[in-house]
């Protein structure tokens, strides 16, 4: 008597719906806890592990999901099994490691310094196995090492420290958050789910911004949402208060409205692409609307400059199509530097009495040229080294994301970071095999922006705060987003 077959498959759990849910949602509270935890009045124990700790959860839940959404006829690969064990290993090694920085070490108990290589090597090979390493490209792999030097130069740097506190743990932290919100964590969830995410987190920050106008500055569970001064409106010459939201600066509050006002520009175009009825359009349009009036009450106004780049390129796609993407992106840069040649020399005045970035960038290019190191000066405050080479002998930032990498990480660790957002940025124009073309457009907008915008502000990719999650985010699902290709499989 034949007997019936066996389904091999009926052992495995539908999780497809649930991860597809719950991936936005966990984006949405990643950057939410890096949003409190640089919140003014937010909770004060709230720090940076915390940020790194939810990166490496929501990496792991992904992690355990795709191996229960996978064939069992994946696992018959030569390295699959092996690299899903590895990568379980690696996972629980490195949220021990997070878990125990919360206090001075890390737990192993050795030589700071073999403590040190020993975490970097796990990370590195943690990032790596995201996918099967023969798959990779030759620009992904450029972004691994260019990530990998970074972070390894500032790990040497901690290890130098004598103490061992805050800024020696700090590095680890901020590490953590580049290599693995950057290369592993986009490559279990899809670029949409991103965009859907920021998208309505900034609206949710200007909904609860937009009362200071009607009752004044208020207080909602212990987060303050204050004004920051005030602007004069060119041409119309009205007066409008500036607001920094519940950040301690407003320019914070600028970035995550600026990613969500461009993430509200894809969601209407594809919304309206995909032929749905009429009324599923109003919920992106009325987010385009909110995050429209977040960027204007933010005055970032280096993002005023900026975001006509970044939009720039997905009109130009909505227009012209996906070929015309590459001649947005060089004009929107060819924009940028005409501009700052500019007002450099005079052609465009500014307002008297305006500080110019300028100021902060030819001592910080002196500082960086004078160092000895070509690995920089280690975790140090930009400004106090940029003082000497000032004319005023001022101490502020230097206001520029590659600077400031430049003097912490000197020239290799600056080149290294450059090339991780010209490589980004080479990847993105030249990949056109996304099943979402629209979405890995808007990644490539957003890239842009974060690019131009790290010209003038100093949050640069290693750090915790919401602009740093938001690019480094931006930055990994242009590069590495597993879920927008074409195969789906476990590799």
């Amino acid at each position: 008597m034949a007997h019936p077959e066996v389904d091999s498959t009926r052992w495995r759990f539908d999780t497809s719906g649930l991860v597809e849910r719950l991936g936005g949602l966990g984006l949405f509270a990643i950057v939410g806890v890096a949003i409190l935890g640089n919140a003014a009045g937010g909770p004060e124990w709230l720090v940076a592990w915390h940020v790194t700790a939810s990166v490496l959860l929501l990496t792991g839940v992904l992690i355990v999901a795709q191996f229960l959404r996978s064939e069992p006829t994946e696992f018959r690969s030569d390295l699959q099994p092996y690299r899903f064990g590895a990568q379980l290993v690696l996972l629980v090694g490195l949220l021990g490691i997070t878990y125990q920085s919360q206090s001075p070490g890390f737990g192993l108990g050795i030589d700071r310094a073999i403590e040190a290589t020993i975490i970097f090597l796990g990370l590195v090979a943690f990032c790596v196995l995201a996918r099967d390493p023969r798959r990779y490209s030759a620009v992904q792999w450029l972004v691994i090492g260019c990530v990998a030097t970074v972070v390894g130069i500032f790990f040497y740097h901690s290890v130098s420290i004598a103490e061992v506190s805050f800024r020696s743990r700090h590095p680890v932290w901020a590490g953590f958050i580049m290599a693995v919100g950057l290369i592993v964590l986009p490559q279990y969830l899809s670029r949409e789910q991103f965009l859907w995410a920021v998208n309505r987190l900034a609206a949710v920050l200007v909904l609860l911004t937009v009362p200071v106008y009607v009752i004044g500055e208020y207080t909602l569970f212990g987060l303050s949402f204050t004004f920051h001064g005030a602007y004069t409106i060119p041409v119309v010459d009205h007066e409008v208060q500036a607001t920094r939201s519940l950040f301690v600066n407003r320019n914070a509050f600028a970035v995550v409205v600026f990613t969500g006002l461009v993430a509200a520009v894809s969601e209407v175009h594809r919304s309206y692409i995909r032929e749905t009825p009429t009324w599923t359009v109003v919920v992106p349009a009325a987010l385009l609307a909110i995050n429209g009036v977040g960027l204007a009450i933010a005055y970032g106004r280096a993002l005023w400059v900026i975001t006509p780049m970044a939009v720039g390129v997905y009109l130009a796609y909505v227009a012209f199509g996906r070929r015309a993407v590459p001649f947005a992106v060089v004009g929107g840069f060819a924009y940028l530097v005409t501009g700052i040649a500019a007002v450099h020399n005079g052609i465009i005045p500014l307002p008297e009495g305006t500080p110019t970035r300028a100021e902060r960038w030819y001592p910080s290019v002196a500082a960086i040229l004078d160092q000895p190191s070509l690995l920089g000066a280690g975790l140090v405050d930009p400004g106090q080294v940029i003082a000497e080479y000032h004319p005023t002998g001022s101490s502020g930032s230097p206001h520029n994301s590659y600077l400031t990498m430049g003097i912490r990480a000197g020239l290799l660790g600056g080149i290294a970071y450059v090339l991780v957002m010209l490589s980004s940025l080479l990847h993105g124009i030249l990949w056109d095999r996304d099943v979402d073309v629209a979405a890995g457009v808007a990644m490539l907008a957003l890239a842009v922006g974060f690019t131009a915008h790290q010209q003038f502000e100093a949050y640069t990719l290693f750090n915790w705060a919401s602009g740093t999650v938001l690019a480094v985010l931006v930055f990994g699902f242009l590069v590495f987003a597993g879920a927008d290709r074409p195969s789906r499989t476990s590799a």
